[in-house]
């Protein structure tokens, strides 16, 4: 039995030596690598493609929260109400597109701020967000 483990031993000695092990990994592995290599990135990268429309929704909605936050701590809590759909939506649409410290953004911000209080409700129109928009037009083709 010990011939048998050194005769294996040697064997398996002999074939080490006639075979590079960096010929074997550039040859026989390597390809194998790379392609694996490849298809995984492309994978990864068809997840972020696939995740983006999550990770835009979640930014928007944190701009929203923090937007909604800023302005609706000017109301009195005991004057706030929820603004109509009519103002309140034609307002975080736009809000969207709109840089955060433009004067824009401060005018659909006031507007927003007034919908939300009782007493200035009011005096408040769904016609005024589309104003503002079309100042925003307006003010860029100059």
């Amino acid at each position: 039995m010990p011939n048998e483990i050194d005769l294996a031993t040697a064997v398996a000695t002999e074939l080490v030596k006639q075979v590079p092990i960096k010929e074997v990994y550039q040859d026989g592995v390597s390809p194998a690598m790379r392609k694996t290599r490849s298809a995984l990135v492309n994978f990864v990268k068809a997840l972020h493609l696939a995740l983006a429309p999550l990770q835009f929704t979640a930014a928007l909605q944190d701009r929203y929260v923090d937007f909604l936050d800023r302005f609706v701590r000017k109301v009195p809590e005991e004057r706030r109400v929820l603004p109509p759909s009519q103002i309140a939506g034609p307002i975080l649409e736009a809000i969207k597109y709109e840089q955060d410290d433009s004067l824009i953004s401060d005018m659909y911000n006031e507007l927003l701020s007034k919908a939300f209080d009782r007493d200035s409700l009011r005096y408040q129109h769904p016609a005024f967000a589309p104003l503002i928009k079309q100042l925003l037009f307006e003010k860029r083709s100059y």
